[in-house]
């Protein structure tokens, strides 16, 4: 059996051929890619949706924002049961917060609003966006700064350091 992915929600139906419409957004047989399998990995091609009309970019935009928070608030959980020293919770919300960040990377490349088309001229930019990062991380610090939150500090430190070795 073959596997087709709706470029629009995310929905896998298990077919012959794809679906003449999705069952879950409704769009029709044209969204559907197939997707191949190789051995365990699958690859599957993702394009720009071109011609969005504001009320669709608006809601790209929103799930980019709600899925990658869903993805941090996972990553925090995960933190959170490792701490407890509970390694199969920890995996669970790991695996989670990677599957959410996944999905929001998808909305990214339809909305085609944050990536160029090809994938060198997307560094400058991105080394923007994390120098950007870094001065947020530095307006915090300087917030916090009358406060006793060592431990927060060093974290926060140790963040702008990695994101900073990111452009190296």
């Amino acid at each position: 059996m073959k596997r087709f992915k709706c470029k629009e929600c995310g929905y896998i139906h298990i077919g012959e051929e794809a679906p003449d419409a999705c069952p879950v957004c409704a769009y029709d047989k044209s969204v559907f890619i197939e997707m191949v399998q190789e051995g365990e990995e699958q690859k599957i091609s993702y394009a720009m949706i071109e011609d969005l009309d504001d009320i669709s970019i608006r809601i790209l935009r929103q799930l980019i924002d709600d899925t990658s928070r869903l993805a941090a608030v996972a990553s925090a959980m995960a933190k959170s049961a490792l701490m407890d020293n509970d390694l199969e919770q920890e995996k669970y919300f790991r695996e989670l917060s990677l599957e959410l960040l996944d999905q929001a990377s998808v909305y990214m490349i339809y909305s085609g609003e944050f990536l160029e088309v090809t994938t060198s001229a997307n560094k400058p930019e991105l080394e923007k966006k994390i120098l950007n990062e870094i001065k947020k991380i530095d307006k915090f610090l300087e917030t916090i700064h009358d406060m006793d939150l060592e431990e927060v500090v060093g974290i926060l430190e140790g963040n702008k350091k990695k994101l900073g070795d990111l452009m190296n």
